[in-house]
């Protein structure tokens, strides 16, 4: 990850890969900034085998000092038991702390107190910062130990791990532990040694007891000693020996988990300790004394005071959660419109029914729009020679009134056939290639004001705004969507926004909104979740891949003791029978059914004379396609698990009063997944559904979830076949991540959360080079610079270099570009993957990396292609030279005299 933060003598020699022929090189180059260390960074070298570099801050005594953890790099920061304390990280702590005193000459940690348990994460790593700051009056000086999850950019949140005080070292002290074990003490079995029902650290090789005080000897074991040397008490003993004081005898109450808590006036005499004689000595207040010694008996360590505290298990999940940096809420951030311009010039149209009389209020704000029925009478007119309209308003503006039940979940499908049926019409007439279209809706977005917003959505209209923004992924710049109070002033509005860089906008009165991803804290402790007496938990999915997780989490952490599981196949579907029997014998109560949840009467059958205390609906499919070839029985399909199903399932258990609904979306109802969407339109309404559910007074909670690592039904492996359908910028969550951001979503008191890994270096690239989704520019900084011109008017676009050329070199530059951009898209890592002659419809393309290939040479070319352009195209030789075709024809409008489009894409 970067330049070595210390020396490293020699040539670097990275694993090679296990596979054959590659033909890609692989060594590393040296650089004159690795041989001299960290001052080729502007930085010096910090000597400890975790801090990396130390920077001074100019005008201040501060001094910070960076580092990285890994359990790659070091293998003991995984643990045994993930989830459980750790005293070798409650020491880690420490150690830092001291690491950065002892180079500023500051040896003794007069206090250091813990904030939030440090974590380590499964995979990935963790930066580190330890931060030395101003002097106090008595001499010390304040540290501070933090981190964050690893990634190459700034902006991402920090998490406070310990805050405490440094000093100069103190006097070499005037006790030794040479006489071993003391003559006085008498051994402790091994059986009188467990902690909380475990054995005690395998490092521990003898335990004896003089009075209150515990003596132990612990060795570190041969592989970690090389490494024990660079540290000043490695964790991995401190920690055996921190694990002793929850022995029974020693404190005077057992808790279940302990961390270390406050401590006191530590000092290190001397440094890489591999074996420690250890002495723990109870004080009367209920803290303990420390002091260890190396194999000679001369002093290593003394602690006068460390005050051991309870540590909920709740907290140590919640600061895993925090960690990952995956939880978002969807703000509608305030923005003004003044500075956006209306183009007086701009033809307008209004298609469709208008039971809100749209056109006449754009009239009567001064904007002029034709009328049709619907948009093939729109189109029909443009192929009779009416000018192409350079915008068209859809409205979806329904006529008030509430729907539930069977009048709602009819009212989803056919609102959003209509938009189906209109957007693929839309993007399959060339006329309409350099218009915009605008769904115009009136409350079909949710909490526009703040997460306590309870005022009504219009649920029928609101899966229209998944499945547009799902066409925005696919069609840059081609669709618009506004929600709108219809107030007057909102008329106005609409005239500038239509042409702004916004895709997405909520217009109330005189205030207009955009919707953005922000950061959620989860809460410091995660909750248990808790149903009444003889209530059931009712998982539908239950035993798919996410189901039947999220049923193991519920009886493992949140002791449920009855779970109702259903799926179409019950107990036929795979690892079904499995799973009862592994849960039945954690002591819980499971049925699966066989029931099909979009089926309002086999529900009711099912949960006729239960109590369901609580439902967690993952159920769902997927049926993914590129825009023009989604049809309205491929859409049906996909909506009626999460439509059909979710509205079955409220209106069976609310009267029974339900404690917590929690709905399983996905982020692509938010972000757009290309390709996806029917499954966007689904996931959307179930967004709306949760909040509608929430202002009933029932604590609902819709989770749209990111990519799982773990392969589905729903979404495929985690390997390259699914890579075409990832959302950009995320990245995959472990099954234990996925289920701690489950905890905090639902515990978060919001009806729509985004639990998603995201890849904020990735974003940061699309932010510089403008491909940023819309929705996330409040998560990374989007620069505000232009690259500067060297020389006046200087033409430097692709058409004008390609003018410049032979016709020999520009056939070259753009069979690289072609072959550069299907290589990236394959996920070729080789330059010259795709050769010029290959067969472009032989090298694996499907409809949605078709996809992503038109939509990386529109945006290197500027130029209008289909969706399916690679497979019109032999080679990538010829889509080449078609491309320089289509950017070298001479300059015209887009349109002949009837309005129609002149470029056959």
């Amino acid at each position: 990850n970067g330049i070595p933060l210390r020396p490293t003598p020699g040539t670097i020699h990275p694993d090679l890969p296990t596979y054959p022929f590659q033909g890609t090189h692989h060594w590393l180059t040296p650089s004159a900034s690795t041989a001299r260390g960290t001052s080729g960074l502007g930085t010096v070298a910090a000597s400890h085998p975790l801090l990396g570099t130390a920077v001074e801050l100019p005008g201040t005594e501060t001094v910070v000092f960076t580092g990285r953890l890994s359990a790659g790099a070091h293998p003991w920061l995984a643990g045994e038991h993930p989830g459980a304390a750790r005293p070798d990280l409650d020491w880690l702590l420490a150690e830092l702390a001291l690491a950065a005193g002892e180079q500023l000459g500051l040896g003794r940690l007069l206090t250091l107190t813990p904030q939030a348990p440090l974590v380590t994460p499964a995979s990935g790593s963790l930066q580190i910062r330890v931060t030395v700051g101003e002097g106090t009056g008595s001499g010390a000086r304040t540290v501070s130990v933090h981190s964050r999850r690893s990634e190459e950019v700034l902006g991402l949140p920090w998490i406070c791990h310990a805050t405490g005080e440094l000093a100069v070292a103190a006097d070499r002290p005037d006790w030794d532990l040479e006489a071993w074990p003391p003559a006085d003490a008498t051994a402790v079995p091994g059986s009188e040694l467990a902690v909380g029902g475990a054995p005690v650290h395998a490092a521990v090789r003898g335990v004896w007891r003089r009075g209150t005080e515990l003596f132990a000897e612990i060795a570190l074991p041969d592989e970690l000693r090389e490494e024990a040397r660079r540290f000043g008490l490695h964790p991995v003993p401190a920690g055996a020996l921190l694990g002793l004081v929850g022995v029974k005898g020693v404190l005077p109450e057992a808790a279940p988990l302990r961390r270390a808590g406050v401590w006191q006036e530590v000092s290190l005499y001397a440094s890489g300790a591999s074996v420690l004689r250890a002495r723990i000595s109870p004080r009367p207040d209920g803290s303990v004394a420390l002091a260890a010694a190396d194999a000679t008996g001369s002093p290593v360590l003394s602690t006068a005071c460390l005050r051991p505290e309870p540590v909920p298990h709740g907290v140590l999940r919640a600061t895993g959660v925090a960690q990952q940096d995956s939880l978002f809420g969807i703000e509608w951030t305030e923005t003004g419109t003044r500075h956006l311009t209306a183009d007086t010039g701009t033809a307008w149209a209004v298609v469709g029914e208008d039971p809100a009389r749209a056109r006449s209020s754009l009239m009567t704000a001064g904007r002029y729009a034709e009328a049709y029925p619907d948009l093939a009478a729109l189109t029909a007119a443009v192929e009779a020679g009416r000018a192409v309209p350079d915008v068209v308003v859809v409205p979806f503006l329904r006529e008030a009134g509430e729907l539930s039940g069977r009048e709602l979940v009819d009212a989803v499908h056919a609102t959003t056939a209509r938009a189906l049926e209109t957007a693929r019409a839309w993007v399959t007439t060339p006329a309409y290639d350099r218009s915009r279209l605008v769904f115009l809706t009136r409350g079909a977005v949710a909490a526009v004001t703040g997460p306590d917003d309870v005022s009504p959505v219009d649920l029928a209209v609101a899966a229209v705004w998944g499945l547009v923004r799902s066409a925005q992924s696919e069609y840059p710049g081609r669709f618009v969507l506004v929600d709108t109070d219809l107030a007057k002033p909102t008329w106005r509005a609409l005239d500038r926004v239509v042409s702004s860089a916004e895709p997405q906008w909520a217009l109330r009165g005189r205030t207009a909104r955009v919707p953005r991803m922000t950061r959620l804290a989860p809460a410091g402790a995660l909750p248990a979740l808790t149903v009444g007496p003889d209530s059931t938990v009712l998982v539908t999915g239950g035993t798919g891949t996410l189901g039947s997780a999220v049923a193991r989490h519920l009886v493992t952490e949140h002791g449920v003791s009855d779970l109702l599981l259903t799926s179409r196949q019950g107990l036929d579907a795979p690892g079904a029978a499995a799973l009862e029997a592994e849960l039945s014998a954690l002591g819980a109560r499971v049925r699966v059914a066989a029931c099909d949840v979009t089926d309002r009467d086999a529900l009711a059958a099912l949960l006729d004379g239960m109590r369901i205390g609580a439902v967690v609906h993952t159920a769902g499919a997927v049926d993914d396609g590129i825009l023009p070839s989604l049809t309205a029985e491929r859409l049906t399909g996909v909506l009626r698990p999460k439509v059909d199903a979710a509205v079955h399932l409220y209106d069976l258990v609310r009267e029974a009063g339900v404690e917590l609904f929690v709905l399983y979306s996905s982020a692509a109802g938010i972000m757009g997944g290309p390709g996806q969407a029917n499954y966007a339109a689904a996931n959307t309404f179930l967004d709306a559904f949760a909040h509608h559910v929430r202002s009933r007074g029932v604590p609902a909670t819709s989770i749209a979830w990111g990519l799982w690592a773990e392969a589905s039904r729903l979404s495929g492996s985690a390997t390259r076949d699914r890579q075409p359908t990832a959302l950009p910028g995320t990245r995959p969550l472990g099954t234990g991540e996925g289920l701690g951001l489950f905890d905090a979503a639902w515990a978060a008191g919001r009806g729509l959360v985004v639990a998603s890994g995201l890849h904020f270096a990735g974003l940061a690239d699309d932010a510089r080079s403008g491909a940023l989704p819309a929705v996330m520019r409040s998560l990374v900084p989007v620069p505000a610079r232009r690259m500067a011109q060297d020389t006046p008017e200087v033409k430097d676009d692709l058409p004008h270099r390609l003018a410049a050329m032979s016709a020999e070199e520009r056939e070259t530059a753009v069979t690289g570009l072609v072959r550069e951009r299907a290589g990236a898209v394959l996920g070729h890592t080789a330059p010259g993957g795709v050769a010029e002659d290959a067969r472009l419809k032989d090298l694996g393309f499907d409809s949605l990396t078709a996809l992503r290939l038109r939509t990386a040479l529109v945006e290197a070319t500027g130029l209008r292609l289909p969706a399916g352009v690679v497979f019109d195209f032999e080679t990538p030789l010829d889509l080449a030279r078609h491309l320089i075709e289509q950017l070298l024809a001479p300059a015209a409008s887009p349109l002949d005299d009837n309005g129609r489009s002149q470029d056959e894409n």
